[in-house]
């Protein structure tokens, strides 16, 4: 019966295609960050698993994230990407800068750059009014283009007293910079996945939708209009 059961739990790894050793090593990476004092903040286990197994079907050697947090969803990109891949990740918050450069193992950093980027909203000229973006001031598009976007940042910041937390925008500007067939991870955000494919659906294709995170696919479309949009700061 032992034996059976063995077997059959093979099976299911060998069909989630991750062998039970490179489980264990993913969850130990996992577990440096889920056990640090910030790790309630950091991605669930069901989703870092999730991204894995992304990056390693898709294999993109260029890699944007937004939102770097403590570095545990970098760690785990890092960790999955092909060799010769690059992850540039963005971060607003100078404390998750430092935590995450602790944290991410030196091996891994040496496959990636992490960017700290003030945090900024912004409207976008040509959507309806009352529409309101959240994205990063300094994104190094000379990175790209690139063929997987982790969406998870900005976090909300205070400015002038007052709490700001708007729906991300980058990926508007940064449709000319996404190779086509790019990746889109959207990690919750469905605000911003309901404008991206209402306004932008040239450009992007429903993939596939859990009730955590999105999958949109890069088209082959030129990115001729995006270039005529005006991005305009908004004080709060």
């Amino acid at each position: 019966m032992i034996s059976f059961i063995k077997k059959i739990k093979k099976l299911l790894q060998r069909f989630a295609g991750r062998s039970e050793p490179e489980e264990r090593r993913l969850r130990t990476l996992y577990n440096r960050f889920a056990d640090s004092p910030e790790g309630a903040h950091i991605i669930s286990w069901r989703d870092a698993r999730k991204l894995h197994q992304a990056i390693q079907q898709y294999a993109p050697r260029r890699v944007l994230e937004l939102g770097t947090g403590i570095g545990a969803a970098s760690a785990v990109i890092a960790d999955a990407l092909p060799v010769g891949g690059m992850l540039t990740t963005m971060e607003q918050n100078e404390k998750c800068v430092r935590i995450a450069t602790t944290l991410i193992p030196h091996g891994l950093q040496k496959n990636m750059r992490i960017v700290r980027s003030e945090a900024y909203a912004f409207t976008v000229s040509g959507l309806p009014t009352g529409l309101y973006f959240s994205g990063y001031k300094t994104i190094p598009t000379k990175n790209g283009p690139f063929d997987f976007v982790l969406v998870d940042g900005p976090a909300g910041w205070v400015e002038n007293g007052a709490p700001v937390k708007y729906t991300n925008g980058d990926l508007i500007m940064l449709i000319p910079h996404l190779a086509p067939g790019c990746i889109v991870y959207i990690d919750g955000r469905k605000t911003a996945v309901k404008i991206y494919l209402q306004f932008f659906a040239d450009y992007f294709s429903l993939v596939s939708e859990t009730p955590w995170y999105t999958l949109l696919k890069r088209t082959d479309a030129p990115a001729r209009d995006i270039h005529s949009l005006h991005f305009s700061d908004i004080r709060v």
